[in-house]
């Protein structure tokens, strides 16, 4: 679990969510594996989570208007 600073607010990112909080090997062998599976592309856990960690507060905003039509 990591603490984030956003906005001056802190959040808490618990890498649980994506099913990766243990780093044994039957966790990251799903991980990779479904990759495999639905033919898209290799992207690491560290990759996942920083490109996570680089969305702005605009993207999200502006998908979120364009999903529910604000």
């Amino acid at each position: 679990m990591t603490f984030v600073k956003i906005n001056g607010s802190d959040f808490i990112r618990d890498t649980s969510s994506m099913g990766l909080s243990n780093t044994n090997a039957t966790e990251k062998n799903e991980y990779y594996a479904k990759q495999v599976l639905f033919n898209k592309p290799f992207e690491t856990v560290d990759n996942r989570i920083a490109s996570i960690n680089n969305i702005t507060a605009d993207q999200l905003k502006h998908t979120a208007n364009q999903l529910f039509d604000f």
